[in-house]
């Protein structure tokens, strides 16, 4: 094993996974799980690169007794999860997607992966394929749509742009692409309102501090749910050096 997967299976070791305390507004909360009774699936949008992400994933799984887990990660890495999950160590994955550094795998989500032991675990994140945004997004939907069951009940974690259910500047996103195939299908905005991520490397996000009385809490917003972040710390992701 590399000292960079060396480093890495350390950090995995010692994250300590504690489920997030969500103050979920009644409205919100029933709007989830009406989603996950109505389509079986719902999207919750991230910011890559949080610490507290997989804390945030634990409460919604517990709170909605969700079963499956989908995650915005190449499906080539589903060899490297099912070797860890069955209690062997981390092995060189043999893809570049793993050692991105951009915060969508950290150690949080092993330790995740470990605590929830999803059924089904869906990896959806092509390689191959278009190199558009919104290509992109259509394949991503078709995979996900493809691997997962079509009954459990299941989260979707993916970059915010993604989550959303209409087209913006950037294209026809994963969430447009399954809302038109799941009307019911509701979608979880995370908003950081301050504090830094790793995305390529450590980077500053939100106000210097937060919102007076902020706190971790799912609403509804101009007809949105949205989850507001008072402080995120950066998360620790795979990098080889120098990069």
């Amino acid at each position: 094993m590399s000292s960079d997967l060396d480093a890495f299976s350390a950090a995995v070791a010692r994250f300590e996974l504690v489920e997030a305390p969500l103050d979920w507004e009644p409205e919100a909360e029933e709007r989830c799980r009406r989603s996950l009774e109505e389509t079986g699936l719902l999207l919750v949008g991230e910011t890559h690169g949080v610490a507290e992400l997989p804390g945030i994933v634990l409460a919604f799984a517990r709170r909605l007794g969700t079963r499956g887990l989908a995650l915005e990660w190449s499906p080539a890495l589903r060899p490297l999860v099912e070797r860890f999950l069955a209690g062997g160590a981390l092995v060189e994955p043999g893809t570049a997607n793993f050692w991105s550094g951009d915060g969508r795998i950290t150690a949080g989500h092993f330790a995740l992966l470990r605590e929830l032991r999803p059924a089904p675990l869906v990896l959806f994140s092509e390689e191959i394929g278009p190199t558009d945004w919104s290509g992109r997004d259509y394949a991503m939907a078709k995979r996900l749509l493809a691997d997962w069951d079509g009954a459990s009940p299941t989260l979707v974690v993916t970059g915010s742009l993604h989550a959303a259910l209409e087209p913006h500047r950037h294209g026809w996103p994963l969430g447009y692409h399954l809302v038109q195939r799941f009307p019911g299908l509701a979608s979880v905005r995370l908003r950081v309102l301050s504090g830094a991520i790793s995305n390529l490397g450590v980077e500053r996000v939100g106000a210097d501090e937060p919102p007076p009385g902020s706190s971790l809490r799912l609403y509804i917003e101009s007809g949105g749910l949205v989850l507001d972040l008072p402080v995120a710390t950066p998360a620790q992701v795979p990098t080889l050096p120098g990069a």
